[in-house]
């Protein structure tokens, strides 16, 4: 019997980006499949993006689960780590949702990136790097 995959109790969620090289032109979409096999995800669209006139950049995305609140951590070297609330039915922002600004540099480059934030007792705590991408 050759090896297969886990089979997740519930859909597996994939949180995708693209983007523009050189620019904060970018979009975080999702997607679901219950096996996580090839050719079995549905994609469902763009989650969250920035455009050349924001002052973030939308990649790098995390999600945490506050207070029954779905969270989604962002951020790269334009200015630091972002959140925005999601709709927990879609995946996607809610509407008109407000950029919250969460770390960044004191100088430039500004960059913070990969955000991840997680829960231990009654604290959150987040994690991220600040040393340049391009640059490691």
């Amino acid at each position: 019997m050759g090896a297969r995959p886990l089979l997740p109790r519930r859909p597996l969620l994939a949180l995708l980006r693209g983007l523009l090289l050189g620019t904060n032109h970018s979009a975080i979409g999702v997607a679901t499949s219950a096996t996580g096999l090839p050719g079995t995800w549905t994609d469902h669209g763009k989650v969250f993006s920035s455009e050349t006139t924001d002052t973030w950049n939308a990649i790098d995305p995390a999600v945490v689960r506050a207070d029954g609140r779905l969270w989604m951590s962002f951020g790269s070297y334009w200015s630091g780590i972002r959140m925005v609330e999601l709709d927990p039915a879609t995946g996607k922002a809610v509407e008109d949702a407000r950029v919250h600004h969460l770390a960044t540099r004191p100088d430039e480059p500004y960059a913070v990136e990969g955000p991840e934030i997680v829960k231990h007792g009654r604290y959150y705590y987040l994690f991220a790097s600040t040393t340049p991408a391009a640059r490691v």
